[in-house]
């Protein structure tokens, strides 16, 4: 049977999580192949995952050094596409899904009316062994999640691929939103596509973390310098408030992720 989707998964440690999860995805009843980007782990996270015998095909990608988010996302993309692969998720490794998460999502994403569709986090909602009791009437609504997107190679195709000027992470997410409502797309999460979101666990639970105050902070000012705007979570309001082209600049694509024009590297915290 052919795969129709391909599952990006970015790893650094923890990797009790990224079984939890990966065991977590074997009833899904679509087949899926799996990407794993090692963002430069420093444990056995490969060798354990590689002695697990698991449902789906996983392909490994190891970064020697520690690259931004956005730049794993963008190689699990790009290793996908060259597979021949049109569908994408890219997941947080801190998951747990259910049967039907993937099929109801992938079932939405083809009636062919949102361009970019998450899954529902129920975190901090239930507790996680509820997951598998709750039968929430499937609706499209905000705020979107990308712990766990789906969207098809056309929006990366007008969109462009996620700026790795965002380092190490943080805000990349909102960045990548901004482009896609900005290019007339839309993005919703699905309330049947249920998920549980551990959350942070790279953040909080690793030293020294994904991301420094320091960095956090850069990346908000390039955020706000680039579409004049600080993140908003509502379509509408973005199309007000955000800048029409990057920098606010015309002749600046929106899939241009190359570095800041010069003067706005002046005015970076750096």
């Amino acid at each position: 049977m052919h795969i129709k989707i391909a599952l990006i998964v970015t790893i650094f440690n923890k990797v009790s999580y990224t079984i939890d999860f990966l065991k977590s995805l074997e009833t899904t009843p679509i087949d899926i192949k799996i990407f794993i980007i090692d963002n430069a782990s420093t444990d056995d996270s490969k060798r354990t995952i590689q002695q697990i015998s698991f449902k789906f095909p996983i392909r490994f990608y190891s970064f020697p050094k520690k690259v931004s988010v956005s730049e794993t996302w963008n190689k699990g993309i790009s290793l996908a596409i060259n597979e021949q692969f049109d569908y994408f998720i890219i997941a947080n490794n801190d998951i747990i899904v259910r049967k039907d998460t993937i099929s109801n999502l992938f079932a939405e994403y083809k009636k062919g009316e949102v361009d970019l569709l998450t899954a529902k986090n129920y975190q901090g909602k239930i507790e996680k062994d509820r997951l598998f009791m709750l039968n929430p009437t499937p609706a499209l609504t905000t705020p979107i999640d990308f712990s766990f997107i789906m969207f098809h190679k056309k929006v990366i195709e007008k969109v462009g691929l996620f700026d790795t000027n965002f380092f190490p992470a943080y805000f990349e997410d909102n960045d990548f939103t901004a482009r896609l409502w900005l290019a007339g797309m839309n993005a919703f999460a699905l309330t049947s596509a249920v998920m549980y979101h551990i959350g942070s666990v790279t953040q909080n639970q690793t030293h020294p973390g994904v991301c420094t105050q320091d960095q956090f902070r850069h990346n908000q000012q390039l955020f706000i310098l680039k579409w004049g705007y600080a993140p908003v979570h509502k379509h509408l309001q973005g199309l007000k408030r955000y800048y029409q082209h990057p920098y606010n600049d015309s002749t600046i694509s929106i899939k241009n992720i190359s570095d800041p024009p010069p003067a706005i590297m002046k005015l970076l915290d750096i």
